[in-house]
Formats: structure tokens, C-alpha cells, sequence
């Protein structure tokens, strides 16, 4: 039972970082950064003029994929110019002009589907671990949470530490005004903690395929 408390309290805080990313989303969308670019037109002005990556609208969430060198934007970020927008539109963005971290983006993708599965298959572990009361099971679903949640810190260090990089090249290109650079920081903080959701957004991916929509 120590096993699945653990995993439950695992489950809660990825839970209230769903939650948290949800509401500072909900105030900052309402608020329009001063040159009024959505999130497409900052990606553009970031890129270099001849740049091949393409900017795509997505119904998941905003991603940058270093294989197929494609920058996906949400409903919210792609045609909107809210100062939540071009935050993530700008941390996504850099990730395809950031050669220093070029391999971290590349392995990233490439492991994502197993991270993936490693999710699902720590579900699995747990339930089975609990409902026949074997403790071998239940060690192997935490042990692949932990893993994946180890990944994902590492991978939240590498964003943080874009971040003063991003809004310096916003801030010296007059894309963002000084006053707006507090704001443009959090909004990309916040944006940045998305993957320690994976335990909810497991379940949603796995919802969507099962409940197809109309």
C-alpha cells in the first residue's frame, strides 16, 4: 500500500502543476503584448530568414519536434498575441535556433514515445502490484515514474536555463518592452513544468484514443 500512496501523491502534485500552468494560462491569455504579434509571427521573427523549420497549428499541446524540425503551437499560442502566447511561442521557438542543446532536443524526441509507454506501463505495475498484493510489481512502477520524473527535472534545467537567453534576444530585437519582460519570464517558467504532467497527460492521450471525437 506504501507503493500506491506514493504513486497517488505523485499523481496529486502532477495534478496541482496541471492546475497551476491552467490558471496563470487563464490570466495572461487575456492580456496582449504591446506590438500585438500571436505567437505565429514571433516564431517567424525568431527564426532565420531562411530557415526551413515549419510552424504548424495543434490541438496538444505546443512542442517543439527536433526531428521533423517543426514548431506545433496551440489553439492559444498559434494565432493569439497574448503575452502567454509569444512566451511559449519564444521558449519553443529558441529550441530550433539553440545549437548548444541541439542533441537534448533530438534525444528528447526520439525517447518520447518510450517515456511514453514507461507511464503506462508504471500504471500497469501499480495496479497489479496492489490488487495481487505483489511487491515486485509494485517497485517496478515506481521505479519507472522515478526515472521519468529524474528525465523530465533534467529536462525542465535545460528550459529554465533558456529562459534569460530567450527574453534578452525578445527584449534587444524590440519584440517585447521592458515592462513586459517580468511577465514574458513567468509565463515561460510556468509553460516549462508542462512535462511534469505526464501523469495526467497519459491518461488524456489514452482517453483521446479510446473516445475518438466526432
Amino acid at each position: 500500500m506504501i507503493f500506491l500512496a506514493l504513486f497517488i501523491i505523485l499523481f496529486i502534485i502532477s495534478l496541482i502543476i496541471k492546475v497551476y500552468i491552467y490558471l496563470v494560462q487563464k490570466n495572461y491569455i487575456l492580456k496582449n503584448n504591446k506590438r500585438e504579434l500571436t505567437g505565429c509571427e514571433l516564431a517567424h521573427e525568431m527564426l532565420d530568414k531562411d530557415s526551413r523549420t515549419y510552424i504548424l497549428l495543434t490541438k496538444g499541446n505546443s512542442e517543439y519536434n527536433s526531428l521533423r524540425d517543426t514548431i506545433k503551437l496551440d489553439v492559444y499560442s498559434f494565432d493569439e498575441s497574448s503575452l502567454y502566447a509569444i512566451a511559449v511561442s519564444a521558449l519553443k521557438s529558441y529550441e530550433a535556433i539553440d545549437k548548444k542543446n541541439s542533441n537534448v532536443y533530438k534525444n528528447r524526441d526520439k525517447l518520447s514515445k518510450l517515456v511514453f509507454y514507461m507511464v503506462v506501463l508504471s500504471y500497469i505495475m501499480i495496479v497489479m502490484g496492489t490488487l495481487l498484493n505483489e511487491f515486485t510489481f509494485s517497485v517496478i512502477g515506481i521505479a519507472l515514474i522515478t526515472v521519468v520524473t529524474l528525465y523530465d527535472l533534467y529536462l525542465i534545467n535545460v528550459y529554465k536555463n533558456n529562459i534569460p537567453k530567450i527574453v534578452k534576444n525578445l527584449s534587444s530585437n524590440g519584440l517585447i518592452d521592458k515592462d513586459e519582460k517580468t511577465d514574458i519570464k513567468k509565463c515561460m517558467e510556468v509553460e516549462s513544468l508542462r512535462s511534469l504532467t505526464r501523469l495526467i497527460s497519459v491518461i488524456n492521450t489514452l482517453l483521446d484514443a479510446l473516445i475518438p471525437y466526432e
